[in-house]
């Protein structure tokens, strides 16, 4: 039972972060030496993760932990994007990091540079060119990016309308995710 009370705790803590009176949530009601809880955004009363998640959703986006799930987007390609912004996904320099020697581990389609999670879908020559292309498709300026965070920031921050912001973000989702399928060809 102790669990259950710590979870209760961190829901608690994570809705008061954002500014979600957990009061409008759950509620607690003891009825003599029995306490059981309510879930107020459900009409059964029963807490579901869905319920909660309709509340958080602003715009068909979810922001947990800076990173925009947006849910028009396949899950797989958003778990992508999540781990290259964190620098978690497998590249040719990541064995060499675990002791295991490569006999190369420049960039299969550069050949220039060492493969490194940022240097795939974004520095790579083969990728700066579908950028280039995409964004001048799109009719949206171009700048120099460095890294996976530095596209997903820009195009989270970019124009004054959500749903452009949603838009070109979801083209940076799959551009990003287009190129990784390509390199693993």
């Amino acid at each position: 039972m102790i669990g259950v009370w710590n979870n209760i705790a961190r829901i608690k803590r994570e809705l008061e972060k954002r500014g979600i009176p957990h009061d409008n949530i759950i509620k607690k009601h003891q009825g003599g030496n029995d306490i059981s809880w309510k879930c107020e955004i459900t009409r059964d009363g029963k807490y579901k993760v869905s319920a909660l998640r309709y509340i958080l959703e602003d715009n068909g986006q979810v922001d947990i932990d800076n990173f925009i799930w947006i849910k028009e987007i396949p899950l797989k390609v958003s778990c992508f994007i999540w781990r290259a912004k964190r620098s978690r996904i497998s590249t040719m320099t990541t064995p060499s990091s675990r002791g295991i020697n490569l006999p190369t581990t420049t960039c299969c389609q550069c050949n220039s540079m060492e493969e490194t999670t940022d240097h795939i879908p974004v520095q790579c020559v083969f990728a700066k060119s579908v950028t280039e292309w995409i964004f001048n498709w799109c009719n949206v300026p171009l700048i120099s990016f460095q890294t996976v965070h530095d596209v997903l920031d820009y195009a989270s921050n970019w124009g004054t309308c959500p749903k452009k912001k949603k838009r070109l973000l979801s083209i940076c989702y799959t551009i990003l995710w287009s190129i990784w399928k390509v390199r693993n060809k």
